[in-house]
């Protein structure tokens, strides 16, 4: 710990390879809680930050991992924040190359995680966009950078700044792309994958203002009942109206509870207007609902509740509702 002052200054010298020695030996020791604490006492952070545009790659690689492991530190993460590091990171994600963005996003995923980060991503402006056209082809195509970019999607799709970022003309064919992925296969490897395009999807939901755009051009209905949908036999008034897709029966459904959970809540949030409730009901999801429910042990009380909160809106007479617009139903969800 005595050699850290050193090391620090190290940082700020001209010479590359001395610069990235120094990082790469600064590294361990943003891992303890100890060196974290003395990297803040040293300033380090300030000086960190500014090496993220440095012309060595090597140097900004590790001076990602020391960035990382220090925004553990809700004190080092603070300083981070005050500092506008978000946009430090915005602007090499999208002005940059991509050759660290997995790292880049996880960083960011850490800042996100608090109340104060998200408020920080509000202010990004226009740069969502462009955001959010590096980091959904990623998650889509790449298996290597898919795990960190995809807890960095969850977190700032918190934004409303992103929620509208991800309904441009320009991202919305990507957010096309996502979607079926909750569906394209239910095993145990892929789980993680489905949970964050779920989660994305259900905070993309929480904006009233998209329910249209989900509903009508990117039909998530569908999209979201598919999962649900298993083999039963569905007779013709059942399908009348539903979308043709998901007549006929299906040989797998999804069965991890926490996607089951989280399809609910997302089709919960859609009937919180009229538009959507009368949209989910003329397009018969009551059925696969229904059977869904047949199949949730009983033992599993909050997912029997989740399926009968979606059932009871749906299913109830919108001329005994005081709204005959769009005022919102009684949901209440977390947001994550």
């Amino acid at each position: 710990m005595d050699q850290l002052p050193d090391i620090v200054s190290l940082l700020k010298e001209s010479n590359p390879e001395v610069r990235f020695q120094a990082v790469k030996l600064l590294c361990p020791f943003s891992q303890e809680v100890e060196g974290r604490a003395k990297l803040v006492e040293l300033d380090a952070i300030t000086i960190l930050i500014r090496m993220l545009g440095d012309h060595v790659s090597a140097v900004v690689h590790y001076t990602l991992i020391a960035l990382i492991n220090l925004s553990e530190s809700e004190q080092a993460l603070q300083i981070m924040l005050k500092k506008k590091l978000i946009h430090t990171i915005v602007d090499c994600i999208t002005e940059e190359s991509t050759k660290f963005l997995d790292f880049y996003a996880s960083l960011m995923s850490n800042l996100t995680r608090t109340r104060e980060g998200t408020d920080q991503m509000q202010t990004i402006g226009l740069r969502a966009t462009k955001l959010l056209k590096t980091l959904l082809p990623a998650y889509i195509d790449d298996p290597v950078k898919r795990y960190m970019v995809g807890l960095c999607l969850v977190n700032i799709s918190q934004c409303d700044v992103v929620r509208q970022a991800s309904f441009d003309k320009s991202v919305q064919p990507l957010l096309a792309k996502l979607i079926p992925i909750i569906y394209r296969s239910y095993s145990k490897e892929t789980m993680a994958y489905r949970r964050v395009v779920l989660k994305y999807i259900r905070n993309l939901c929480f904006s009233e203002w998209s329910h249209v755009t989900l509903l009508e051009e990117l039909d998530i209905l569908t999209h979201l009942l598919t999962p649900l949908r298993g083999s039963d036999l569905l007779d013709a008034d059942d399908v009348n109206g539903m979308s043709p897709s998901l007549h006929a029966p299906r040989t797998e459904r999804e069965n991890d509870s926490m996607c089951q959970s989280l399809i609910l809540e997302s089709l919960a949030l859609l009937t919180a207007t009229r538009k959507g409730r009368v949209y989910i009901r003329e397009h018969k999801a009551y059925p696969i609902l229904r059977d869904f429910d047949k199949t949730v042990d009983e033992s599993s009380e909050e997912m029997k509740e989740a399926v009968l909160r979606v059932v009871h809106v749906i299913l109830a007479d919108e001329g005994e509702r005081k709204d005959q617009y769009d005022q919102p139903s009684s949901v209440e969800i977390e947001e994550i």
